[in-house]
C-alpha cells in the first residue's frame, strides 16, 4: 500500500489485509523525493517518482532493494506507466514542454529503453531549450521554475515573457505540452513555470505551506518568480505577463492586486473571486468592506 501516514512524501507498506491492525512494514521508506506510483514489472517494483518537479523511475526488488535507474531522455512527466508481473517489458510516455508524449519501452531484464512510438512533428524539438532554476522566495525558501525558450534567445530584457502559476490543491505543476505555448515561444517568446507552494512537488509539507493562514506564500512565490526573471534579464515589467487557472486564477487576481507595477499583462483565468476573497482584496488595499 502506498501512503502517506507519518511520511509527507508517501512510502511504500506491507500489510496483513486479515490484521490490518498488526504493524506495517517499510519496503519503499519515503525519501526525499516524491513516491507517486510503484507497478509490478517481471517481479520487480517500478516507483515512479517526482523529484524537482520532474518523473523518475526507479526499479527495486521485492524487497525493497534499489537495483537501477531508467534513464529518462530529457527533463518531462511520465503520464503512463503499465506493466505486467511476469512480463520483463514495460510501457511508458513521457511529457514534456516542447513536444507531445512519447512512449517508450523498457527491458527490465536487460535494462534496454527504446522508443516504441513518437508522435510526428512538424517542427523540431530540438530547436528549443527548457532549464530549471531555483530562486528564493520572500522568506528564503528555494522554489524551483522550469524556463523554457527558442535557442539562441538573446537575454537583454526585453523578451515577451509570459510566466505561469497555480500553486494549490497539493497539485503538482510538471512539464506537459500545451500547443499555445510552443506557438508563442515560436514567435520569440520566453515561457515561465513557477512551482510555487501549495502544491505537491515536495510532498504534503510544500502544500501545507501554501495553504489557509500560508496562502500568502504562494503569491509572495509568484511574485519572487517575476522578480527573478527580471533581474536575470529574461524580460521587464513592461514584458511580462502572468496568467493561471481555477486556482492559479485566484492567484493572479491577488498578485496583480498587491503588485500591480509588476506586470504588463495579467490573465486570470476561471478565478475564485468568492465574498472572503474580494474581502482580502479590500484588506490589502486599505478599503472598507
Amino acid at each position: 500500500m502506498l501512503t502517506n501516514k507519518n511520511a509527507s512524501n508517501y512510502r511504500l507498506v506491507k500489510l496483513d489485509a486479515e490484521n490490518p491492525a498488526a504493524p506495517w512494514k517499510d519496503i519503499l521508506p519515503e525519501t526525499t523525493e516524491v513516491l507517486e506510483e510503484v507497478v509490478v514489472g517481471n517481479n520487480l517494483f517500478v516507483a515512479r517518482y517526482m523529484k524537482d518537479a520532474h518523473s523518475l523511475l526507479k526499479v527495486f526488488d521485492k524487497k525493497g532493494k534499489f537495483l537501477y535507474d531508467i534513464p529518462m531522455e530529457t527533463v518531462g512527466t511520465v503520464d503512463q506507466l503499465s506493466a505486467s508481473k511476469k512480463d520483463p517489458m514495460i510501457f511508458y510516455s513521457l511529457n514534456t514542454f516542447t513536444a507531445p508524449s512519447t512512449i517508450y519501452k523498457c527491458n527490465l531484464a536487460t535494462k534496454e529503453n527504446s522508443i516504441f512510438f513518437r508522435p510526428k512533428l512538424n517542427y523540431n524539438p530540438s530547436d528549443y531549450e527548457t532549464k530549471q532554476v531555483f530562486y528564493p522566495g520572500k522568506d528564503g525558501t528555494k522554489i524551483p521554475m522550469f524556463i523554457i525558450h527558442k535557442k539562441g534567445v538573446v537575454l537583454n530584457g526585453t523578451n515577451p515573457t509570459l510566466l505561469f502559476g497555480y500553486g494549490g490543491f497539493n497539485l503538482p505543476q510538471t512539464p506537459v505540452f500545451k500547443v499555445e505555448r510552443l506557438v508563442f515561444m515560436e514567435n520569440g517568446g520566453v515561457f515561465a513555470l513557477a512551482n510555487i507552494r501549495g502544491g505537491s512537488e515536495y510532498g504534503e509539507k510544500w502544500h501545507e505551506a501554501g495553504t489557509k493562514l500560508q496562502k500568502q506564500n504562494v503569491f509572495n512565490d509568484f511574485i519572487a518568480a517575476a522578480e527573478y526573471l527580471i533581474a536575470e534579464k529574461y524580460t521587464s515589467s513592461e514584458k511580462l505577463g502572468i496568467n493561471g487557472r481555477s486556482n492559479g486564477g485566484l492567484l493572479v487576481g491577488a498578485v496583480m492586486t498587491q503588485r500591480p507595477e509588476l506586470f504588463r499583462v495579467a490573465i486570470p483565468t476561471g478565478g475564485c473571486y468568492g465574498h472572503a476573497s474580494l474581502s482580502y482584496i479590500h484588506y490589502r488595499l486599505g478599503l472598507e468592506r
